[in-house]
């Protein structure tokens, strides 16, 4: 994510992460990660629930021990300054795991 950042921030972009996860954990994943830009913390996935409404994105919240609204699941959004969508992915978890 370090590099990404850097070449959307070249770009005249700006990198925004949001987490599921609650405040206290995210010193612990920018330390873990290196990831030092922008964080929104959501864990109520009020972004997620968002997004859908508006239908620009799906992401998926997955039931977690730990997360009491669930835990969004990985997701990709780019967006010009003027809300044109550039990109859009969101991970479709798999009902069936293979073992």
């Amino acid at each position: 994510l370090r590099a990404l950042k850097e070449q959307i921030v070249g770009a005249h972009g700006n990198a925004v992460i949001v987490t599921a996860e609650s405040a206290t954990h995210l010193a612990a994943t920018r330390a873990k990660t290196g990831y030092g830009g922008d964080a929104i913390v959501d864990p109520q996935n009020l972004l997620a629930g968002e997004l859908k409404n508006r239908g620009v994105l799906n992401v998926a919240i997955s039931e977690k021990s730990g997360y009491p609204n669930g835990m969004a699941q990985p997701a990709v959004l780019l967006l010009k300054r003027d809300g044109t969508l550039l990109y859009q992915w969101a991970i479709v978890p798999s009902l069936v795991r293979p073992s």
